[in-house]
């Protein structure tokens, strides 16, 4: 075509380095037996078990670990997941918030990689729920592993996740609804990453 210039292939290079720069944000999987609800559905069970938790329906120091998992683990695929893509931004912008806090008030370290603590987390929700002693919890992720338990029970006030977990779970009930007016699945693609 008369007019278009052919773009240098050394600016190609350079725009592609500079979308290369940037690094990737981490993954985090589940691990087996995580779900336990949800129709088999990470996503649908990740809102729902992180909503019932910090929203008044904790029961145990372990139903707190699970849904602290469940936080760490939404936080993390909300940055992969296609699904996502349906909720607000701020949805998962509070998200990450309510990952800060509860690492901050568990202490979890902040570098720790979110499969680290995903893992951690639900080896101690399971733990706790099996009645035995949390003595293997991994190392690097919890400055003081000896007080997770102490922390879990007599958790402060977490405005942040009470209001990220509330606002997630609105979203995902209004995504179901409107899939279901639609005549489409109601809670998605069955758990399919995309």
């Amino acid at each position: 075509m008369k007019g278009m210039r052919k773009a240098s292939p050394i600016l190609l290079a350079l725009g592609l380095a500079a979308c290369t720069a940037q690094p990737l944000p981490p993954i985090a999987n589940l691990p087996a037996g995580a779900i336990a609800g949800g129709g088999g559905d990470p996503l649908r069970a990740g809102v729902l078990e992180s909503a019932f938790a910090f929203n008044g329906g904790a029961r145990s120091a372990a139903d707190t670990a699970r849904g602290a998992a469940w936080v760490e683990y939404l936080a993390a695929d909300s940055k992969w997941g296609g699904r996502w893509a349906e909720f607000s931004p701020v949805a998962r912008l509070r998200l990450d918030e309510a990952r800060g806090e509860i690492r901050q008030v568990l202490g979890i370290a902040p570098e720790a990689p979110p499969q680290l603590v995903v893992n951690a987390l639900f080896l101690a929700a399971n733990t706790m729920q099996a009645g035995l002693p949390l003595e293997n919890l991994p190392q690097g992720v919890f400055a003081d592993p000896n007080r997770v338990v102490q922390r879990l029970q007599a958790l402060p006030a977490l405005p942040r996740t009470r209001e990220a977990t509330a606002l997630v779970e609105r979203d995902f009930l209004r995504i179901e609804q409107e899939r279901l007016f639609q005549g489409g699945p109601g809670g998605g693609n069955g758990g399919a990453r995309n």
